[in-house]
This record gives C-alpha cells, sequence and structure tokens, in this order.
C-alpha cells in the first residue's frame, strides 16, 4: 500500500510539545518541519530520506537514538487506523499521561499492517539539542562495550544519543567501498564503539573564562575514567 499522497503535517503544537501528521510524511521532513521550529523528533534512520512515518509505526522502527528515546512505539502518542472493514479507528491524542482503559494504538503499531493501515498518528516532540559531540573508541570487546554504556549512562544521565558497536569488519567492508574514507585510528581495533553525546542546556555548550566547553569536559573525563577502568584502550572525538 504507497501512503504517498497522505503526505501533510496536520498540526505541530509547542506547549505540549507533540505533533500530529499523516502516515505518508517522509521522516526527514518531519526532521526539518520541527528543527525550524526549534524542537526535536528523535527518531533517526539510514533511510529517513526515503522511508515514510507509517512505515516506521507499522515496523515500530528503533534507529540510532533508541537508547535515548526508545521505539518508535515509544514516540507515539495517537493514531487513526483504518480497520479491515473500512471502519476509521480515531486514536488521535496528544496527551503524555493517558491511562484511561485499553491502549488500543499498541496494537497495530509493529503489526505491519495486518490488522488495520495507520494514516495518521501523533508523537512526541524534544527540545532540540544545542550540542552533539560524537567520539570513537576501541573497546576490544562486546562485554567492555556494555560496561562503557553503563559508565556513560551513570556519569552523563539522558546524554547519549546514540551508541553504536562498530566492529572491524565493519571499516574493512566500508574501505573497500567508499572512496576517500577516513578511518578513526591507524590499526583498526576488534571491535568500536560509535557514541554521539549531546545537550539541550545552554549552560553546557557555553564556553567558560578559560575557553572550555562543559560537554566536552565532561565528555573528556568519561573516557579518562574509561581508560583508567581499562575498559577501552583508545578513544578519538570528532571535531
Amino acid at each position: 500500500i504507497n501512503t504517498e499522497k497522505l503526505n501533510k503535517i496536520l498540526s505541530v503544537d509547542k506547549n505540549t510539545k507533540s505533533i500530529t501528521l499523516e502516515s505518508g510524511v517522509i521522516l526527514s521532513d518531519i526532521h526539518r518541519h520541527v528543527e525550524e521550529l526549534d524542537m526535536y523528533f528523535p527518531l533517526n534512520l539510514g533511510a529517513k530520506g526515503s522511508c515514510v512515518i507509517g512505515g516506521n509505526l507499522s515496523t515500530n522502527a528503533g534507529g540510532i537514538n533508541v537508547l535515548k528515546y526508545g521505539n518508535t512505539r515509544d514516540l507515539c502518542l495517537g493514531i487513526e487506523v483504518v480497520l479491515p472493514n473500512g471502519d476509521i479507528l480515531d486514536l488521535l491524542s496528544n496527551l503524555r499521561k493517558d491511562n484511561t482503559g485499553y491502549d488500543l494504538k499498541n496494537i497495530f503499531i509493529g503489526a505491519e499492517g495486518t490488522l488495520g493501515i495507520i494514516t495518521s498518528a501523533s508523537f512526541k516532540l524534544f527540545p532540540l539539542p544545542k550540542m552533539n559531540i560524537t567520539t570513537f573508541v576501541e573497546t576490544k570487546s562486546i562485554p567492555n562495550a556494555i560496561q562503557l554504556l553503563n559508565l556513560f549512562q551513570n556519569e552523563l544521565p539522558h546524554g547519549i544519543e546514540a551508541f553504536e558497536l562498530m566492529p572491524k569488519t565493519f571499516w574493512e567492508v566500508a574501505s573497500n567501498n567508499i572512496d576517500n574514507i577516513s578511518l578513526p585510528f591507524n590499526t583498526l581495533p576488534e571491535m568500536g564503539v560509535l557514541i554521539d553525546v549531546s545537550s539541550s542546556s545552554k549552560s553546557d555548550v557555553i564556553q567558560d573564562s578559560t575557553g572550555k566547553i562543559p560537554l566536552n569536559e565532561k565528555l573528556e573525563k568519561i573516557l579518562s575514567l574509561a581508560f583508567d577502568k581499562n575498559i577501552i584502550h583508545d578513544a578519538i572525538i570528532c571535531k
């Protein structure tokens, strides 16, 4: 089923930080629209330039920011769905706390269209991050990477935007197929992690009297602690 004509953003409510739109809106179009209003929709996929939000709902897509914001199901506040008999079920809402009755919308999210076709939906929005920093680290193994994740979650609560395992084979495939790729280290690690951290607080992103940026300082301290605990063996922070 092609929903490309259901491509309207119906409303954005800055007070409730929510958006209501039709199911054929392309994901990257949502990003552009809300960022112009200084807000943020965190669902982010490699296919964001072509995938539509109805498909994201139907597959309960996770994306790279799932650790911080959850799957598409966690972002959705309500839906409109057409049932197999043609009836329209209006479950649209912009309430973040709605604990009344059955949560019918979640029956359809992730069902891949087998129970009905989602035609509209409402979602949570968030403050637009004022700064993002990316770092790549060598962790040697998956257990070390999990230790590193726990360390970040303890030391920088709600600061992790993305945490992606990247084994050596990933870089080998990338370097063989992408021209002019810049490798992070001279010797590729057996297991690495690409980490994005962010903050929407001005106090984290404004330089202090010494010219240092607090979010950068926090990241460097966590990486130093990880070195001391022998969790990581090398790290680089993107400029």
